[in-house]
């Protein structure tokens, strides 16, 4: 299996890309994982580079329920009676990453307590979209990255958009991050100085 078959949305590859490419050693982390499908893409990277690098993927695997009218992760829980936990870890196993990518089944804030501050080189949030969420999962995660490495994020929205899909990523992430930059798509990317 490649990453490329595992449902779900993924349009910032250029950004780990980079990451990969930049990063020497530690941790990398995405928080809202899904099915795997951009986490195994890290994870694939990483074990191509060869580089002592880590990856951890956060998610409750419970889906985030209705946002913005739909709950995209409905069908995965149902399907999983109620967690996709079981098809996450084999899609990670069925791509050949089990020993590249460590999964935390937990809530983003309760995994963000498990590591050291100014211990990560990258951490990426794409968990829940709404303004308290995204506010919560930075307040996180910002004292986690080490000085240099990058906080980012997906579903910013286009440059000049008046009214993004996820307005509560746009708001949060423009609150409490001056200075965030806009990445190819959607994502956004801040350096920790």
């Amino acid at each position: 299996m490649k990453f490329e078959d595992i449902p779900g949305w993924y349009a910032f590859p250029q950004l780990y890309e980079d990451i990969v490419r930049t990063a020497r050693t530690g941790t990398l982390v995405e928080v809202g994982t899904y099915l795997g499908k951009s986490l195994c893409h890290l994870g694939q990277l990483v074990k191509e580079s060869g580089k002592p690098l880590k990856v951890v993927g956060v998610d409750t695997c419970r889906g985030t329920g209705e946002e913005n009218g739909t709950d995209n992760h409905a069908a995965a829980v149902k399907q999983g009676n109620g967690t996709f936990a079981g098809q996450l870890h084999k899609n990670v196993i069925d791509c050949g990453l089990a020993d590249t990518i460590t999964l935390l089944v937990t809530d983003s804030l309760t995994a963000a307590s498990l590591f050291p501050d100014d211990s990560l080189p990258f951490v990426m949030i794409d968990a829940a979209h709404d303004y308290q969420s995204v506010c919560d999962d930075i307040k996180a995660w910002l004292p986690k990255v080490c000085k240099g490495g990058v906080l980012a994020g997906d579903d910013m929205g286009v440059p000049g958009e008046v009214h993004p899909i996820w307005p509560g990523v746009r708001d949060a992430v423009t609150k409490l991050l001056p200075g965030w930059e806009h990445f190819p798509h959607a994502a956004w990317v801040y350096r920790k100085k």
